[in-house]
């Protein structure tokens, strides 16, 4: 095989294996509603905080591709373990409330 049909193979197979391989991108089911205080509330956490937050993450279209998929997917889960206002357990809500106060 020469080198032109190795590197046009190489071309195509790469970004395939790096979407096969970005990983699992979730959102789990929403099991709490907030009741938020003001829409502008509301508005901030969705801006700032809702994409690790919660299960209604937006994924951005660069978590399609390894490896950085993997590292914005780990970001996501470790965040709603910390604090994820859809699930039962808020987890850690008095440690962010204290975060944004700051």
């Amino acid at each position: 095989m020469n080198k032109k049909k190795i590197f046009l193979a190489a071309v195509i197979v790469v970004p395939v294996l790096m979407v096969v391989f970005s990983g699992s991108r979730t959102n789990p089911p929403i099991v709490r509603q907030v009741q938020w205080d003001s829409p502008k509330t509301k508005a901030l956490f969705y801006r700032a905080c809702a994409d690790c937050h919660s299960n209604e993450t937006k994924w951005p279209w660069y978590t399609w591709f390894a490896p950085v998929s993997w590292f914005v997917i780990d970001h996501v889960n470790e965040g709603r373990e910390s604090f994820n206002i859809s699930a039962k357990d808020l987890g850690e809500a008095e440690e962010a409330a204290s975060k944004v106060e700051e």
